[in-house]
């Protein structure tokens, strides 16, 4: 978060607003991604993202019904976009299958 944005969550918190709701609130309202260095590591990048509520309510049902964080679907979703590029470099297409073979969904990244 930037100096700002935490000047802010302090001022909201003095107004008996929950930090994490403050932020949650900020970053609805701030849609300027921020990508900054974690000073505790240098392999640590952060990143705010701003989207839709209906993606934000996606992901947060996802999280509740994976049992996994935010942050790691995210991941996992990039490793999938990661995965997509490949194939599609290689001209080959992902698809979904039952369990006998056969092709039910082509997985594509919009254009």
């Amino acid at each position: 978060m930037s100096v700002q944005t935490e000047e802010l969550v302090a001022e909201l918190g003095k107004r008996g607003i929950d930090q994490n709701e403050a932020r949650e609130i900020l970053a609805k309202v701030v849609p300027v991604p921020v990508v900054t260095t974690d000073k505790t590591s240098s392999s640590i990048k952060r990143l705010n993202i701003a989207m839709s509520e209906r993606a934000y309510s996606e992901l947060l049902q996802a999280s509740k019904e994976t049992r996994r964080s935010m942050t790691e679907l995210v991941r996992l979703a990039l490793g999938i976009v990661k995965i997509l590029l490949e194939v599609e470099q290689k001209g080959e297409k992902l698809l979904i299958a039952t369990s006998e073979g056969h092709a039910v969904r082509e997985i594509l990244l919009p254009r």
